[in-house]
């Protein structure tokens, strides 16, 4: 009799496990697939297509007026194709845009007042989400993307599930690094250029924590040491590294082959085209 009453208990327990991990699952499905839409519902309402940078755009910027810029070149004026006002509704931790044409990524960039970890599990609404969510650390960025390194934090993949920074690690294949070269990051004043320079696999230490990139030896020993490293995993562009005194976006995610190191795509500012300007767009 005893046995049997064993054998009931570990069978209820067992069932009340099980259910638990298919609620659990449940949740967390739901979770997914309604960021997802939820997602595609704010792009399709802040973002306007027909204002969307296109890569054929040159990365010069003129001051010139229509008359006296050559019949071979059309002028674009610049308007940054998000509408940050609507955003501001949404969540005014949202800053800036990140995007990198023909990807996946296309997201909100948020960063928390003083939670430096608040979005690692929180969605762009600002509900927990093990998701989480494209941010920046306060403590370490202002929003200006005006320091040496500016560290943007996006998941890779969570329970199997593609989250913002899911094709990042596409950028270690050299094919992919060279189709993929541009990155922009659209903020209420301006759209930001950059050139995508280096792909590689990085240990899990905080590099603003650990490298004062506002000191030019230790800035341009640390790219030197990527440069330099023969057993680099990723794809660089040695002629592209950049100097003491550029600005350097870092998009940082897991590691797909070891998610106690971090995958790591760096591109160095190229251009900055403030709202209402114009540009120079050769004609095809």
């Amino acid at each position: 009799m005893k046995s049997k009453n064993i054998l009931r208990v570990t069978l209820i327990v067992i069932a009340v496990i099980c259910l638990l991990i298919c609620l659990a699952s449940a949740f967390f499905l739901f979770q997914y697939y309604r960021g997802i839409q939820r997602d595609k519902e704010l792009i399709n309402q802040v973002i306007d297509p027909e204002r969307i940078v296109q890569d054929e755009l040159s990365s010069g910027q003129s001051s010139e007026t229509p008359e006296t810029v050559e019949e071979s070149v059309e002028l674009e004026i610049v308007e940054v194709p998000v509408d940050f006002s609507q955003l501001g509704e949404v969540n005014p931790d949202i800053y800036a845009w990140l995007e990198i044409p023909g990807t996946t990524i296309n997201d909100p960039i948020l960063q928390h007042p003083t939670e430096q970890l608040f979005y690692n599990n929180h969605d762009i609404y600002g509900d927990y989400s093990i998701f989480g969510a494209v941010y920046s650390q306060s403590a370490y960025n202002s929003r200006d993307f005006d320091a040496p390194m500016t560290l943007i934090y996006g998941h890779n993949t969570v329970l199997y599930n593609s989250c913002a920074f899911v094709e990042l690690n596409n950028y270690a294949d050299a094919v992919y690094f060279d189709e993929h070269p541009m990155i922009y990051v659209y903020t209420p004043e301006a759209i930001l250029v950059y050139r995508v320079f280096a792909a590689y696999v990085h240990s899990n230490e905080h590099l603003l924590a650990n490298y004062d990139f506002s000191d030019p030896a230790i800035f341009e020993a640390y790219f030197q040491d990527i440069a330099n490293d023969p057993g680099l995993y990723g794809a660089i562009v040695p002629e592209l590294f950049p100097s003491p005194g550029d600005k350097v976006l870092t998009l940082s995610t897991c590691f797909s082959s070891n998610i106690q190191q971090r995958f790591l795509v760096s591109a160095v500012l190229q251009d900055t085209w403030e709202e209402g300007t114009i540009i120079e767009q050769e004609e095809e």
